[in-house]
């Protein structure tokens, strides 16, 4: 079937221009043309378009094929245009070339008039899918662009936010030491009066009744020591994390920017497609979902429980797990996890999620401590009768018997004074014992430690 082809011919003889349409009607084109003489015709011509292809007559009497290329080309207009002549030499026709036409036939060899229309018309919508890739190309960067701006906006926002947390947690810091003195003194005075009353009482309660004002005062003075004990654990956790999140950013971070390289490179080497953007796109999103992920686990984490719920252990367990992970990829810990019974705790989930990660932080100190090589954690998660049973053991090689009898002791620590406060396990203890019905307990086996909570 004949390929249509809106042809435009500036050629002074109409013999001439009816040769070449003919010429391209054997090779397979069926020419819709238009013939022209002359600069002004020619005007009206490529504004009535558009056109396909152009044959110009090298010489004409009212003006030349080179004008003829000179229009064309102040009209930013991308057709195919050969020149047409019997005339032309060698060094007229490398000009021609040189000035922007693209081939040039001699009317004693027409034979090459139809392969060049053809070349020429498949090379112009190369040009054309180019120039459409191009503008593609520059709509997605535009596109991207935007989006990393955005991003980076609440990046900036997010870091201008944790350097405030950071200033605010060393004046806290600062703030805890001071209190931690006062509230050592404290508690030491008044576990001794509560010694000496519980060596009185029996005598006491049979001279006097404590009155419900007094009972509720001494109620109080508990629960404000357990908020400070419990506020102390979290604010150390809370350096634990901050540290967790630049870790965890790292890697994001790299792997957009080796996205955004990609775009120039694929760009350069011609490979750069539609899918590609998009796949890239997806990908670069999903890296900046997942920094924002972190953020907000970072704020549930210290989000104080209002009321006990329903929980599943092994849901707590990953959530606890991600917190850490990148400080454990980095020090080669490996992390097993045996989930036998995907048992539900009804407690605080916060607070549960923070007795894990105390354990796990303090396993990881002790891993680096001790220098342990193929270092491991094992989290087997099940149940013992009608309660859910969580263990975690380690090969670190286990509690010296000397002190396993006062790891679960407030302010008892074996870290240095500016690693460990000594509250960790005791509020672990204290949260899942008194706040949670439950039982936490130590014990060595073969190669390290194994905790056991029961709820």
């Amino acid at each position: 079937m004949a390929k249509p082809l809106r042809l435009l011919i500036c050629e002074d003889k109409d013999d001439d221009a009816l040769l070449e349409v003919e010429e391209l009607r054997e090779w397979g084109f069926d020419p819709d043309y238009q013939r022209v003489d002359n600069a002004p015709d020619l005007e009206l011509a490529l504004k009535a378009g558009p056109w396909e292809a152009i044959l110009a007559d090298y010489n004409m009497p009212s003006f030349t094929g080179m004008d003829a290329l000179r229009i064309v080309r102040s009209e930013g207009l991308d057709i195919p245009f050969l020149l047409v002549s019997g005339t032309v030499g060698e060094d007229r026709a490398v000009d021609a070339m040189k000035a922007g036409a693209h081939d040039y036939i001699m009317k004693g060899n027409l034979a090459r008039l139809g392969p060049a229309v053809e070349r020429e018309l498949r090379e112009a919508q190369m040009r054309e899918e180019r120039r459409q890739a191009l503008e593609a190309l520059q709509k997605a960067h535009d596109e991207l662009e935007g989006r990393v701006q955005e991003r980076t906006a609440e990046l900036r926002d997010v870091n201008a936010a944790l350097q405030a947390e950071a200033i605010k947690r060393q004046k806290a810091k600062e703030e805890l030491r001071q209190a931690n003195e006062l509230l050592e003194q404290r508690v030491a005075e008044r576990t001794a009066e509560l010694a000496q009353s519980v060596d009185a009482l029996e005598e006491e309660v049979l001279e006097r009744e404590l009155t419900e004002d007094e009972l509720r005062q001494a109620l109080e003075e508990v629960r404000e020591k357990d908020s400070i004990l419990i506020q102390q654990s979290r604010l150390a956790a809370m350096g634990e994390m901050i540290g967790n999140i630049a870790h965890q950013w790292r890697q994001p971070l790299n792997s957009l920017g080796l996205k955004v390289q990609q775009l120039l490179l694929f760009y350069d080497l011609g490979e750069l497609s539609r899918d590609f953007l998009h796949k890239n796109e997806k990908e670069s999103m999903k890296l900046i979902q997942h920094m924002s992920q972190t953020i907000d686990d970072f704020r549930n984490y210290f989000k104080p429980d209002k009321e006990k719920t329903e929980f599943k252990v092994h849901e707590a367990v990953a959530r606890t797990l991600l917190l850490i992970e990148d400080s454990y990829i980095n020090q080669h810990i490996r992390v097993e996890v045996d989930l036998q019974n995907d048992c539900v705790i009804y407690g605080y989930e916060n607070e549960f999620a923070q007795v894990l990660l105390n354990i796990l932080v303090n396993a990881r100190d002790v891993f680096t401590e001790r220098e342990v090589d193929d270092p491991r954690v094992m989290i087997h998660i099940g149940k013992d009768g009608n309660k859910a049973l969580l263990t975690i053991s380690d090969n670190a090689g286990g509690v010296p018997e000397e002190i396993m009898g006062k790891i679960f002791d407030p302010y008892f620590t074996t870290k240095g004074p500016q690693t460990g406060t000594g509250v960790g396990l005791f509020m672990s203890k204290a949260i899942i014992e008194k706040n949670m019905g439950g039982s936490l307990s130590v014990r060595n086996t073969c190669d390290g430690a194994e905790f056991r909570i029961e709820v």
